[in-house]
């Protein structure tokens, strides 16, 4: 009597899917480079780590959350999975257009509520993933601690102390 174990479909998708899209979406930043500066006069939230470690973040981050995007992308069975979609959906429109706003027309408000509404994305994943689908809950961590630090305490003082070029807005505090 021989025993045959089943065949595990090989995933739909696969690395080289998300390296691809990954490639695609920080294309559409290329225009808006990241700049330490958003202008003369800019005030940087107290904390705020220097520019040279912004890439290795969000390297690290990206990565995680392809990752997560891969694991949901894949399992076809996950409760919620449309939801998951939309929300990954969501990040990564606000990723691909947050440069254009926050580089482009030097918006620290709308640079902020963009990076609020990361934090906001990546909670509710973490919180539904946690029940679905664990290990992708894992994966957005990174993105979930860095949207933390970043959404509530980096963006609220930025847009707080700085002037806002493109809405026309004043410093609200000094």
């Amino acid at each position: 009597m021989t025993i045959s174990t089943p065949k595990l479909d090989s995933p739909r998708f696969k690395w080289w899917h998300a390296a691809l899209f990954w490639v695609v979406v920080n294309a559409c930043s290329l225009p808006w480079p990241w700049r330490e500066e958003l202008f003369p006069g800019f005030q940087a939230a107290p904390l705020r780590p220097p520019g040279a470690v912004f890439p290795v973040i969000w390297f690290i981050i990206n990565v995680c959350a392809l990752a997560a995007g891969l694991r949901i992308l894949n399992r076809p069975d996950t409760p919620r999975r449309s939801t998951h979609l939309k929300l990954q959906g969501a990040f990564w429109f606000i990723f691909a257009i947050f440069p254009f706003f926050t580089f482009g027309l030097s918006s620290p408000i709308v640079g902020g509520v963009l990076t609020q509404a990361i934090f906001v994305i990546a909670l509710a994943e973490v919180i539904m993933l946690w029940r679905d689908e664990r290990m992708s809950a894992y994966l957005l961590l990174p993105l979930l601690a860095w949207g933390a630090f970043a959404g509530i305490w980096v963006s609220t003082w930025q847009y707080l102390h700085n002037r806002d070029p493109w809405l026309g807005t004043p410093a609200l505090l000094p």
